[in-house]
């Protein structure tokens, strides 16, 4: 963002779903759902795509936004539908005795500055 060759915006997005981005693909790979009760901090790329080209036209150089869907879905509820959709059986939940350290990305600041309103606020319902 210090050169001044160039304008930028630094975009962090959350996990990315939609299309081909999709957990049945890799859920055989797992063993258990570890934080089953954590917030997930995801965005589908239909999001993805539309806030890069808001920003490009209404020109919002030198900012960082936060880009993730408001509705933050739970890991157990995410990978169980994950389990159902491949047709397997659902993922122990491993145990939660210690809770884990975890954020939940809000996108306030890039829905003000860009008016922005998502097409998927929950990507995966």
């Amino acid at each position: 963002m210090q050169e001044s060759g160039f304008q930028t915006t630094v975009l962090r997005f959350g996990g990315l779903v939609g299309y081909d981005r999709n957990p049945k693909k890799y859920i055989t790979a797992l063993k258990e759902v570890t934080n089953p009760d954590q917030p997930m901090n995801l965005i589908h790329r239909d999001d993805c795509i539309k806030i890069i080209s808001e920003i490009i036209r209404l020109q919002q150089w030198g900012e960082v936004f936060n880009a993730c869907a408001p509705h933050h879905i739970l890991r157990r509820d995410y990978y169980g539908r994950a389990a159902d959709a491949a047709g397997v059986p659902q993922l122990p939940l491993a145990p939660s005795d210690v809770p884990a350290p975890f954020k939940v990305v809000n996108s306030d600041k890039l829905v003000s500055a860009l008016g922005y309103s998502f097409l998927h606020p929950d990507p995966v319902g």
